[in-house]
């Protein structure tokens, strides 16, 4: 059975068999050595963020510690462990312990990966967007002495990039990139904004309306340099449309369109403005009024413009009555007219009413006194009129009697009268009187 040996000791060991001499001693000495204790590490290997202070410690007392920190396998040749390893960027430290009389430990490792601090990523503002003129960007980084790096060329930001020092003036469209550095820390991410300059949305003098004759108008671009480029149909500019280089003589309505481009920057919004241009309303030639005979009125308009009108007073369209000669008005009518043109507004409502009126009746002979009997007539400057008249002084109406011829007057009589006219508004009241002086 094989004996366990556990400390030193010497065993000895001889033979006996019957009928035979006993063997030879055999000695054989065997020295059990204790083996060293396995270092440990404080902290244990790991990742942190800064550098970190390492002790190293072994349980077996008055060993030494040797020691690498590149990863290789340390020996009774490598560094002795007398203090605290500082440890500030990722390394392997491994260790063992010696002792004399005793077996070398074993080699414990630990890894340690450093992560240094990170700078604050910077800011930058204003944020990124669109911007109708230059723009200033101001960047900032939390980092008390920290360094900003940065680009305006959208390229990525390096330590060897500009330093920014002060505000950024972009006036033309640009993508500003960031990043700070600072001393014992790790750089910090990207900040990154795009800005588009637009060029100034353009504007229109006079303003967009309704106007009664041509309009010149002019555009107009706050950004300098920038070109100008317009439609009169309506339609969406673009640097394939007509290029603005002086006022735009509006004769019909137009809506005009714009944009501006400059270079380096993005177009500007478009810019609209509708010019109506309207008719005058057509003129009368003869104003409305009240009139004792019958009237002819001439209509007139701007040049090239058709006039359409009524007489019954309803409002005209283009589908009213075509004007091509003075209208004649033998009744009381109100003429209504419009003016219209192709490519430009139809012109307000003209209006003009004319009253005709027949005129008052006159008595011939006039008032008088008389001793023999009268023949008195009666007439009136309208044309085709009825008269109507009294001779008891009241006030005559279509029912009175109807003047047909001299009325013959043999005593004191007042004749009153009034004449009429289909389509026409009755005449005032005339009056005559006759005293008659017989005895």
């Amino acid at each position: 059975m094989p004996i366990s040996v556990t400390q030193t000791g010497t065993i000895r060991a001889m033979a006996t068999a019957s009928g035979m001499t006993d063997s030879a001693v055999a000695s054989a000495t065997y020295t059990i050595q204790q083996q060293v204790a396995t270092p440990g590490f404080s902290p244990a290997g790991g990742t942190y963020v800064g550098a970190q202070t390492v002790t190293i410690s072994v349980a077996t007392s008055g060993a030494t510690i040797h020691y690498t920190t590149d990863g290789s396998t340390p020996t009774a040749a490598s560094a002795t462990y007398g203090a605290p390893i500082s440890v500030a960027q990722t390394a392997t430290i491994r260790a063992m312990a010696t002792k004399s009389g005793m077996t070398d430990s074993g080699v414990a490792s630990a890894t340690y990966v450093i992560q240094l601090p990170v700078v604050a990523t910077p800011v930058v503002s204003p944020a990124g967007g669109t911007f109708t003129s230059s723009v200033t960007v101001t960047v900032t980084d939390s980092t008390p002495g920290a360094a900003i790096h940065y680009t305006t060329d959208s390229s990525t930001p390096t330590a060897a990039s500009p330093v920014y020092s002060g505000p950024i003036s972009l006036t033309h469209s640009a993508t500003v990139r960031a990043m700070a550095t600072a001393a014992g820390m790790a750089d910090s991410g990207v900040a990154a904004a795009t800005y588009f300059i637009k060029v100034a949305t353009p504007t229109f003098t006079p303003a967009a309306g309704t106007y009664l004759t041509a309009v010149s108008v002019t555009i107009g671009d706050g950004t300098p340099g920038a070109a100008i480029y317009y439609t009169t149909d309506g339609s969406i500019p673009t640097t394939a449309s007509t290029l603005y280089s002086g006022a735009i003589l509006v004769t019909q309505t137009r809506t005009i369109r714009a944009i501006g481009v400059a270079g380096g920057m993005a177009p500007s919004d478009v810019a609209s403005a509708t010019y109506t241009i309207k008719l005058a309303v057509p003129t009368f030639g003869l104003a409305g009024g009240t009139f004792n005979t019958p009237q002819t009125v001439s209509l007139s308009a701007s040049a090239g413009a058709s006039i359409y009108y009524t007489i019954d007073g309803s409002t005209p369209t283009t589908s009213s009555t075509l004007y091509t000669g003075p209208v004649s008005v033998t009744q009381t009518r109100t003429i209504r007219a419009i003016a219209a043109a192709s490519g430009m507004a139809t012109s307000d409502v003209a209006s003009a009413t004319y009253t005709l009126q027949a005129a008052t009746p006159t008595f011939d002979p006039p008032s008088r006194s008389f001793l023999l009997p009268l023949s008195v007539t009666i007439s009136s400057a309208s044309p085709g009129v009825t008269i109507y008249y009294t001779t008891d002084g009241s006030t005559p109406t279509t029912s009175s009697n109807q003047y047909n011829g001299p009325i013959t007057v043999l005593l004191t009589t007042t004749i009153k009268a009034i004449a009429v006219r289909s389509g026409w508004s009755q005449s005032a009241v005339g009056s005559a009187s006759y005293n008659f002086l017989g005895l």
